[in-house]
Order: structure tokens, then sequence, then C-alpha cells
């Protein structure tokens, strides 16, 4: 089942420590959309999800200033899958 996570309402400096916390709890093959209020906060999401191995599309403008990426926690790769 895919998860959604809301960041509106949050106060700026706390969406990346929040959205950090909400991706970690991800299990294998899971998905969660994010949504930001602002590209830049977005886009911080994004580069710390990849830096963790998460893959990630977006960010992109879904109106009413808010910006959406979706994340998915990959599967754990063994050595011969390197």
């Amino acid at each position: 089942m895919d998860k959604t996570f809301q960041l509106r309402g949050e106060r700026p400096s706390q969406q990346l420590p929040l959205a950090q916390k909400a991706l970690t709890m991800l299990r294998e093959n899971e998905e969660m959309t994010i949504f930001a209020t602002e590209k830049e906060i977005a886009e911080s999401i994004k580069r710390w999800a990849e830096g963790q191995g998460f893959t990630v599309t977006g960010p992109r403008n879904s109106g009413s200033a808010q910006w959406e990426l979706t994340a998915k926690r990959e599967s754990a790769r063994t050595p011969s899958q390197a």
C-alpha cells in the first residue's frame, strides 16, 4: 500500500527532518508520496533520500503552493546483484 506524508502546516525548518523520519519507516519496496511547501525543501528531501538508496521521482509542482515527490525503498541488494 502506498503512503502519503503531508508537510503543509509544518515549519519549513522541520519539513526535512520529518520527511527523513517518515521515510526511514518504509519497508522494502514500499513507496511514499511526500508533499512539501517549497521546491527547495522537496529537492533537499530528494537528495537525502537518494543518498539513502531510495528511488525518487519528482519533485513536481502539484499546485496550491505544494511540491510532490515519491520515494521508494528498494529491496536490499546482495553482492551478486551489485
